[in-house]
């Protein structure tokens, strides 16, 4: 398939790609400086790794030149328009992965800091900033299906110690984050019972302390990645998720209910068929 360069100043999108390559830097020296992720989408079976530069860059204004060398996993990134990028990824470390963490600071990337240590491998993280600067992060590990939740409240500005959202027999995989109305809300994916269902999608309501309440929203059929997204926008929550080949499965909130799965199929191939029914749903969910 053909490849196409992007330019866009929402990225989280983009970098979350399964193949993506992607540079996260800035033009600081213009009279108006702009953070400017540039992308470089593909299906080829054998793409540039992900973090692959694409212009000479002053050290500091790209986020992690060195990780392909080490074959990081993908950030996750979310801007803001009073104070820019903050982004997330998996650190190889070499015999695990580890979650790492930079923000934009102005002028450069701050000092990579790492939300673990540990020698179990911790994966695809994926963060939301509350408005007034609080960083919520949630990763899962790839040995246990065990999810966390890490917090930086923008009181302190300290990163509190990660707690386990998956307790006892519960697990999950491929988690995402917001807040709405002051309540933290995850999704993930996990195994499913269900006769002729390979998975099932979940919500993951914080009750306090290091509680949740969890709620099937779905099932599929899926047995592969569903990179099930959770949104909350204006008031309103969705997410979405692959239900299978280029088709995405979508729930949205009703009141205090979640609505009936529904279901749209791709009309491009590849990534970018797949991201513009996510756009369609979003869409969709907001002018309702």
């Amino acid at each position: 398939m053909s490849k196409a360069l992007c330019i866009a100043t929402a990225a989280a999108l983009l970098l979350a790609a399964p193949f993506a390559t992607a540079e996260v830097s800035s033009n600081a020296g213009h009279p108006q400086p702009t953070t400017l992720i540039l992308g470089h989408i593909t299906d080829d079976p054998n793409p540039v790794g992900v973090w692959t530069l694409h212009r000479a860059v002053p050290l500091g204004r790209t986020l992690n030149p060195d990780g392909d060398v080490r074959i990081d996993g993908r950030p996750d990134v979310f801007i803001r328009a009073d104070s820019g990028p903050t982004a997330v990824w998996s650190y190889n470390a070499g015999t695990d992965g580890d979650i790492a963490f930079s923000e934009w600071d102005g002028t450069q990337w701050t000092v990579t800091e790492f939300l673990t240590s540990s020698a179990t491998n911790d994966l695809d993280p994926r963060l939301f900033v509350e408005p007034d600067g609080t960083v919520h992060v949630v990763w899962w590990t790839g040995d246990t299906d065990d999810v966390f939740l890490a917090t930086r409240p923008a009181t302190t500005g300290a990163w509190g110690t990660p707690g386990l959202v998956t307790p006892g027999p519960e697990r999950g995989r491929r988690p995402s984050v917001v807040v709405s109305a002051g309540t933290i809300l995850l999704t993930y994916e996990r195994d499913s019972d269900a006769v002729g269902m390979a998975q099932e999608v979940v919500v993951a309501t914080h009750t306090g302390g290091d509680t949740f309440d969890v709620e099937i929203v779905a099932t599929t059929p899926n047995p592969g990645a569903l990179e099930s997204i959770i949104h909350a926008v204006a008031g309103k929550q969705w997410i979405d998720w692959i239900h299978g080949e280029q088709v995405l499965g979508c729930v949205e909130k009703d009141g205090p209910e979640w609505s009936p799965p529904f279901s749209q199929p791709a009309n491009g191939s590849g990534w970018i068929g797949i991201e513009e029914v996510r756009r369609e749903f979003r869409v969709g969910v907001l002018v309702e």
